[in-house]
């Protein structure tokens, strides 16, 4: 019987008693135990006949009014706050009552207000009697926390809980903090996690109840700050409250454990890891299921049509992904939020694309040229897999390149303590297994291009493959080649050495125009990737008009005080921040801005979505804010093709609405079907037919480049 078939079974055996009008605009109101236990009686096909009865049997969640919304925040929020205009957001207002509830996850967007929310929770948990609490935050936003947020949040709320910050001190002065036995919200940010006293802090605070903002941070279960979380989580069973607007990027995996800690029975995932295993094998990124897989989810789709008629939803990977999202969406402790900034939003391009005659822009090509088409660096070395490619070229979009060079036999022999001659020796023998390195990646990447196939098409799972099989499905050649590498390597022998060859500046003028264009009291964030690219702009903007109000931001670590410096909103307004992707796309308030330009856009659609949102989110005074890019080249198109796959993914899988989705585009960005790009070597998202067809309808016809490089 095929899917189509079984789904109509499906729908005989289990139709709703009071049939519901295909007209209804709106979810269906009825007894949820009644289709719930309906739908996914014993004898469904699958093991999971238990977990499927429960979660369709989860009432649906009650959407607040505006009036409700108007009412909450008079309860919540201060009289004199209130009375001069301040509210709480749909997604404060529903994760401070869903906990007081029972429990809660959070999915609120970037900008979203998870921070006010966190610490009402913490206020509603200290008022019920909760001794200790812990809120867990990334640590380049403490000094915002602490300076500013929880300052701000007493202004408009009763914030009365204690406060006690373990960030900053020592691994000593933390312990005596945690055993002091104090009532209260602790401050640790996940840094402090990672340590090796992060399972032995929360031992001694033992709290009643863990808040986790920005949860995606323990999304990663391989992770040592993770697993050390986890097993105290288990062991001690305390209530726990995730929120984050990118917690789920690929699939349920990536935060089953996180939304049972939080919501255990009532879960809208299974509770069963294999069991969410099997539903992933339906969902997630990248699935194909065959009919056997997707047969134990068609209650999912009934239960859908049911309560929500107006919606698509038919048997295929599309309407699973979308059934599952409604079910989740609407069930109790789930808060999912895109909120509304107020502000529109448009992604403008500037092309900084220059001709040959520019000085570097010839020997640019040249070495893109030589990437893309020999797979050979500007080094000299064997690239083994289209995806490892990525990183040069990003480098030579920016303009630049790292060069990598050999010690000389002096520095190695002072950094060793050895003698010049055992330096040199060992020198000449780690270039020599950098020969035979490239020898096997050549080999490595005929093969794959002529032989490999899924599950043998990438260097890591060929690896795997000869080291646990030999030859079996490896040709011998390939093989030999990977034992004469591996035999001539050593622990601790020489490696190269990473420094930076500038190219050509194309972007880097492009980048100081712009800031020269602004009103001269314009403040503006300029993004970067590479630490490269923020020191050159940097340097070309020492000689311009704004000179004097550039603010140097690299990556946390490099520059002192520049966490808390660039918080200051009232002495920032009219600054030139250069700004590290890296350190500060996340957690920060900067809506004290309202231009932007990315000199390196980024790939990850996680690093999209949140640097854009440090300026576009809630509190941001424009009317209409300009995300400003560079794409100039090829590489520059492709990988924001990729961003935006990406993003329609989540946007589309999670109910979480992406910027980069919504926002208007001018140009429009060049769209290349998913396949195209993996064969570039980005590995995008797989996208589904709805998916495809909602890109379509916003984007226009996908494109795959048609063999041309823009």
């Amino acid at each position: 019987m095929g899917l189509a078939d079984r789904l109509k079974a499906a729908s005989i055996l289990c139709s709703p008693a009071s049939p519901t009008s295909p007209a209804a605009a709106a979810p269906v109101e009825a007894p949820a135990q009644h289709i719930g236990q309906r739908l996914a009686r014993p004898g469904l096909p699958g093991a999971g006949d238990h977990e499927m009865r429960r979660i369709l049997s989860l009432p649906l969640r009650p959407q607040m009014t505006q009036q409700e919304l108007e009412d909450f925040s008079r309860r919540h929020v201060l009289a004199p706050a209130f009375e001069a205009g301040f509210r709480l957001t749909p997604g404060q207002a529903d994760i401070v009552r869903e906990y007081d509830k029972g429990g809660a996850f959070a999915q609120v967007d970037v900008g979203g207000g998870k921070t006010l929310a966190s610490l009402m929770v913490a206020q509603k948990a200290h008022e019920k009697g909760l001794r200790k609490i812990v809120l867990m935050t990334e640590s380049n936003v403490f000094d915002q926390l602490v300076g500013h947020d929880i300052g701000w949040a007493r202004q408009r709320v009763n914030l009365s809980v204690p406060i006690i910050d373990l960030s900053g001190r020592s691994m000593a002065q933390r312990g005596a903090l945690a055993a002091s036995d104090r009532r209260g919200l602790y401050l640790m940010p996940y840094s402090v996690l990672s340590g090796q006293d992060g399972a032995a802090l929360l031992e001694l605070i033992a709290p009643e109840l863990v808040i986790a903002d920005e949860a995606h941070n323990l999304k990663n279960r391989s992770a040592a700050r993770t697993g050390r979380f986890l097993a105290f989580m288990r062991k001690r069973r305390p209530q726990y409250l995730p929120m984050s607007g990118t917690i789920d990027g690929k699939g349920l995996g990536d935060y089953h454990h996180q939304i049972m800690l939080a919501l255990g029975e009532g879960s809208p995932l299974p509770t069963s890891v294999i069991v969410a295993g099997d539903w992933g094998q339906v969902i997630d990124a990248g699935a194909s299921p065959s009919d056997s897989q997707t047969g134990p989810l068609l209650p999912l789709i009934e239960w859908a049509r049911h309560y929500f008629p107006k919606e698509d939803l038919p048997p295929t990977v599309a309407g699973f992904r979308h059934a599952f999202q409604l079910r989740k969406s609407s069930s109790p402790g789930v808060v999912i939020h895109s909120g509304d900034v107020g502000t529109s939003l448009t992604y403008v391009n500037l092309d900084a694309k220059v001709g040959v005659e520019y000085p570097g822009e010839k020997e640019r090509l040249h070495l893109i040229e030589q990437i893309d088409d020999l797979m050979i660096t500007p080094n000299g070395d064997e690239i083994e897999h289209a995806m490892l490619k990525w990183k040069w070229l990003e480098e030579l979009s920016a303009g630049f390149f790292n060069e990598y060079r050999w010690p000389t036999a002096d520095d190695w022999a002072r950094r060793k303590r050895v003698s010049t001659e055992a330096a040199f020796e060992a020198i000449e023998k780690a270039k020599r297994h950098h020969v035979l390195l490239q020898v096997y990646h050549s080999a490595l990447r005929k093969w794959i291009k002529e032989d490999g196939r899924p599950g043998l098409d990438t260097p890591l799972l060929v690896g795997r493959e000869i080291a646990q099989h030999g030859d079996r499905q490896v040709t011998a050649k390939v093989v030999q080649a990977w034992h004469l590498a591996r035999e001539a390597a050593w622990e601790g022998m020489p490696e190269r050495e990473s420094h930076a060859i500038r190219v050509c500046d194309y972007k880097i003028k492009a980048a100081a125009e712009w800031v020269d264009n602004l009103c001269h009291d314009e403040g503006a964030v300029v993004w970067f990737h590479n630490q490269e690219v923020g020191l050159w702009l940097v340097e070309e903007l020492a000689s311009s008009a704004r000179a004097a109000d550039v603010m140097w931001c690299p990556a946390e670590g490099t520059r002192s005080g520049v966490n808390e410096e660039i918080l200051d909103a009232e002495k920032n307004k009219g600054k030139i921040l250069v700004a590290s992707l890296k350190a500060h796309s996340r957690g920060k308030n900067l809506q004290y801005l309202s231009n932007m330009l990315f000199v390196q856009f980024p790939r990850d659609a996680t690093t999209a979505e949140q640097s854009v949102g440090r300026l576009h989110r809630r509190g941001q005074q424009a009317d209409h804010l300009d995300v400003v890019t560079l794409r100039s080249c090829w590489h520059d198109e492709l990988s924001f093709a990729a961003c935006i796959n990406d993003s329609l993914y989540v946007h589309q899988s999670s109910g979480s609405r992406r910027k980069i989705i919504y926002a208007t585009h001018v140009p429009m960005p060049k769209v290349y079907l998913p396949e195209f790009l993996a064969e570039q070597g980005l590995e995008p998202e797989m996208l589904d037919p709805r998916m495809r067809r909602e890109m379509q309808d916003r984007f226009g016809a996908f494109s795959s480049g048609g063999g041309s490089k823009p």
